[in-house]
C-alpha cells in the first residue's frame, strides 16, 4: 500500500511540473513571437509584414481544405495512453501500444505533408520538393524602400544558410521529416536568425550617431560601418553575460 501511495504521489508532483512547464513555456513563446513581430515591423514595415502573414495564413488553409488523407481519431481508449498506478498494470503492456504508435505516425505524416503543401504553394519548393533558392532572392531583390545594403545583408543570409542545409548528410539522420523538410528546417532556421541580423544592422545604420567608431583603430577595418557597429554591440552583450558566455 506504501508503495502505490508513493507512486500516485510521484505522479501527481510530475503532472504538476508538467503543468507549470507548458505554461512557462507557453509565455516565453507568446512573449518571442510579439517581440519578433515588432522587430519585423519595424523592419520590412508594417504593411509588408502583415500581408506576408494574410498570404501565409490563406496558404495553410488552402492546404488544409485539400488534404485528402483519412481523418485522425483520437485512440478510443485514452487508458491506454495513461501510466497505471499499480506495478502489475505497467508490467502488462507497453508504454507506446500498437493504438498509440499508429495514431502518432497518422500525425506526423499529417504534419509534413501539410508543411510540403504550404511551402509549394509559396513557391519554395519545387515538384521534387526540393528548395528553390532563386525564389527567395527575388523576393528579396523586390523589396521596396529599403536600402542596398540591408538586401545585400539578406541575400548573403540565404547563401550562407544554403551551405549549411545542402551539406547536411541526410541519408545518415535518423529523423520523422523527409530529406527535404529537413533540409528546409535547418535552412529557414538559419536564415531566421540571418534576417534578424540584417533587421539589427539596418537599425544600427539609421542610429550611426551613437557611434563612434574611430575608437576601433585598424580593428575590423575591412568590414562596413554597419558590420563594424554590431561588432561593437556584440562584444558589449558578450562582456556583459561574463566570459562563460562564449563557451
Amino acid at each position: 500500500m506504501a508503495g502505490k501511495f508513493v507512486l500516485a504521489f510521484t505522479l501527481v508532483l510530475l503532472a504538476a511540473a508538467y503543468t507549470n512547464a507548458r505554461r512557462a513555456h507557453a509565455n516565453d513563446y507568446v512573449n518571442s513571437y510579439y517581440s519578433r513581430q515588432k522587430v519585423m515591423e519595424s523592419c520590412f514595415g508594417r504593411q509588408y509584414v502583415r500581408d506576408q502573414n494574410t498570404k501565409i495564413s490563406a496558404v495553410r488553409n488552402a492546404c488544409k481544405a485539400q488534404e485528402s488523407r483519412e481523418q485522425l481519431d483520437e485512440p478510443k481508449s485514452r487508458t491506454e495512453l495513461e501510466i497505471q498506478h499499480t506495478d502489475e498494470q505497467l508490467l502488462e503492456k507497453p508504454y507506446f501500444t500498437q493504438e498509440m504508435v499508429r495514431y502518432l505516425s497518422k500525425r506526423a505524416l499529417a504534419k509534413t505533408s501539410n508543411m510540403t503543401c504550404v511551402l509549394r504553394e509559396l513557391g519554395h519548393l519545387d515538384n521534387k520538393d526540393e528548395l528553390i533558392y532563386d525564389s527567395l532572392i527575388a523576393e528579396i531583390n523586390g523589396l521596396a524602400d529599403v536600402d542596398a545594403e540591408f538586401k545585400n545583408d539578406l541575400v548573403n543570409s540565404i547563401d550562407g544558410c544554403k551551405a549549411m542545409a545542402t551539406c547536411l548528410p541526410l541519408s545518415d539522420i535518423a529523423f520523422p521529416l523527409t530529406p527535404a523538410l529537413m533540409r528546409w528546417s535547418t535552412f529557414s532556421k538559419c536564415h531566421a536568425g540571418g534576417v534578424f541580423q540584417a533587421c539589427i544592422k539596418k537599425d544600427l545604420r539609421q542610429n550611426a550617431g551613437e557611434f563612434e567608431l574611430s575608437g576601433l583603430g585598424n580593428y575590423l577595418s575591412d568590414y562596413s560601418d554597419s558590420a563594424k557597429m554590431y561588432g561593437v554591440i556584440w562584444a558589449r552583450t558578450v562582456l556583459d553575460q561574463g566570459s562563460d558566455f562564449l563557451w
